[in-house]
């Protein structure tokens, strides 16, 4: 036979030897491939579609066709699916959902899930752009790879409060969706698993572990991002061009800041750092034409300052306002801090807030003496754009001091002492008192409210230091004729 003859009659279907094997076993594929397709699911109720496992009596939701737009007409507005289908007299209980199930479903407009699924495919909702509404159960723990893909319309998100982990893509173009509340369990958001999405805030959880590349990029109206003490990295271009951003809080765990993860960030002006260390960066994490203000831990701003990735921010900034120092002047309480406030117009911009104030009377044992008036005085200072100080404790007393006591939240001013009394202050904190105000050569004791010595101590231009003293505690001071009981933080 002539290779001409023999295209010929492969062309026409005649039976020559070895084309009749080949046609055979073409239409048993074919038949098998149809009856395929025939098959996607096992069982139809009340218009959704079902596998079964009868060994565990377990059924998945899956798609009715392999063709989208046969699906696509399957799966029309509002679906609520059910915990259990019965079939034949048995009951199956739902607890999956098949990948691609609800995929270019267009006219699908919302979807809520029983409590028994546990488990949901890949690319579940793909291009649903008529989807506005969903809620996932507790018990699913991973949202997969692309799951709502370029769902347009979606604005309502309930997520399972066992979330841990959104894969990549899960939420890549949903650029409708405005509000998310991350369940406090989630701890990976992955690659692209929000780029390009609507979202103006966002809370993270305090488990959050890691943020992968361009999860946030081009969400273009997010105007500010608290990031979790627990997140220690952020990844390239996670946040690229969200162009409304103007403040980020960086949590306490924070190490690194990788290649473009705040850059093309027009806006972004304010960066907080509260990491008690040097954070690593790229030089190009934020944009070259737009780098941000910074406050960061008091006690690191000379390393950002010399640092190549943070040395040409604007300004660096003390995170917060310096411990107070407190003193009593002709008779008046006082107060100082030494806080940077080079972007304020005036250095007066500092205020400070008594939040207590405890007379300290009481007997004193050691000498049975009247404890003099005294006062415990706690304290926090606090500027514009700076975080308030650690609050400060300061016992503020008078020697034979015989006016009448303050009321709780009331400022001493010069009613007590008198001209002629002497201002005594003790600052008791990290175990160390510092006394001052007393005659040089005084000797001074410390005892614990039951009288047993703590130690002595003799004052020295005026000042006497105790070191390694008990703390968190009431102690007694005595010093000369008077005695003063004071608080150890």
């Amino acid at each position: 036979m002539s290779v001409e003859t023999y295209l010929i009659s492969l062309r026409w279907g005649q039976n020559f030897p070895p084309f009749k094997k080949m046609k055979q076993t073409l239409s048993l594929f074919l038949l098998f491939f149809t009856a395929l397709f025939a098959s996607a699911y096992d069982v139809e109720v009340d218009g959704l579609y079902y596998n079964l496992d009868t060994k565990t009596n377990t059924a998945t939701l899956t798609a009715k066709s392999t063709s989208y737009s046969t699906n696509a007409e399957a799966f029309i507005g509002d679906i609520i699916v059910p915990e259990t289908i019965t079939v034949n007299d048995v009951v199956y209980t739902v607890t999956a959902v098949d990948s691609r199930t609800f995929a270019s479903c267009d006219k699908l407009t919302s979807i809520v899930f029983p409590a028994t699924i546990t488990n949901i495919g890949t690319y579940l909702f793909n291009n649903c752009k008529g989807l506005t509404k969903c809620q996932l159960p507790d018990g699913i723990d991973i949202i997969p790879t692309c799951t709502f893909n370029n769902c347009v319309k979606l604005t309502e998100i309930v997520l399972p409060t066992t979330l841990t982990e959104i894969s990549n893509t899960a939420f890549y173009g949903c650029s409708a969706l405005k509000e998310l509340v991350l369940p406090s369990g989630l701890r990976t958001i992955s690659d692209n698993a929000f780029n390009g999405s609507g979202l103006k805030s966002i809370t993270f959880s305090d488990s959050l572990r890691t943020i992968g590349m361009k999860a946030f990029y081009n969400c273009t109206s997010i105007t500010e991002v608290v990031f979790p003490d627990s997140l220690s990295e952020i990844s390239e271009q996670a946040f690229y061009g969200c162009t409304a951003l103007k403040r980020i809080q960086l949590g306490k765990g924070i190490r690194k800041l990788y290649a473009q993860a705040f850059n093309s960030c027009s806006v972004l002006t304010e960066v907080y750092i509260l990491a008690p260390r040097l954070v690593s960066a790229n030089t190009n994490s934020f944009s070259y034409s737009n780098k941000p203000r910074i406050h960061v831990d008091n006690n690191y701003i000379e390393k950002y300052a010399i640092s190549m990735a943070w040395g040409d921010c604007p300004e660096i900034l003390p995170l917060k306002c310096t411990e107070p120092y407190v003193y009593c002047e002709n008779g008046n309480l006082q107060f100082y801090s030494d806080t940077n406030l080079s972007h304020c117009d005036n250095v007066e911009s500092v205020s400070y807030t008594i939040h207590s104030l405890d007379d300290g009377s009481g007997l004193c044992p050691v000498t049975d003496q009247q404890l003099t008036a005294s006062y415990l005085v706690e304290v926090v200072s606090s500027a514009p754009e700076l975080q308030p100080s650690d609050k400060v404790s300061v016992t503020i007393s008078w020697a034979n001091c015989a006016g009448a006591l303050y009321k709780e939240d009331e400022l001493p001013t010069g009613t007590c002492p008198t001209a002629d009394k002497t201002a005594v202050t003790f600052r008791a904190q990290g175990g160390i008192l510092l006394v001052e105000g007393v005659p040089d050569g005084t000797p001074l004791r410390l005892y614990t409210p039951e009288g047993r010595l703590v130690a002595t101590a003799t004052s020295v231009s005026g000042t006497a230091f105790f070191h390694h003293i008990p703390r968190q505690t009431a102690l007694i001071v005595n010093f000369g004729n008077e005695s003063v009981k004071i608080w150890s933080e």
